[in-house]
């Protein structure tokens, strides 16, 4: 019978770097951030909820006063958390709005 999950090495390097820096930061448990409620409460929803984990660029800090009215954006911490901090990285330019 196969494993029922299989670890992969971008699971284990963000188990093993940034997993217990964002439990810290957001005062969570393993509990809480396994939950997706837990998930879903604690999403990014702003300029200001991402500007706390990112540096945002200045095409970024636009895009998020400019769509304010036309975009609902938001990500959970672990999605986020998957993010590079480089304007150039993939997964953050799904994550946040950019010019």
């Amino acid at each position: 019978m196969a494993p029922s999950f299989i670890n992969t090495g971008v699971k284990f390097y963000f188990e093993k770097n940034f997993k217990p820096q964002y439990l810290e930061t957001f005062q969570a448990t393993e509990n809480d951030w396994n939950d997706w409620g837990w998930q879903l409460r604690k999403s990014f929803k702003n300029e200001k909820d991402f500007s706390q984990f990112f540096k945002l660029s200045d095409s970024e800090k636009a895009a998020f006063q400019n769509s304010k009215e036309i975009f609902n954006i938001r990500s959970t911490p672990y999605y986020a958390a998957l993010a590079g901090q480089s304007i150039h990285d993939p997964i953050r330019r799904i994550l946040m709005p950019y010019e």
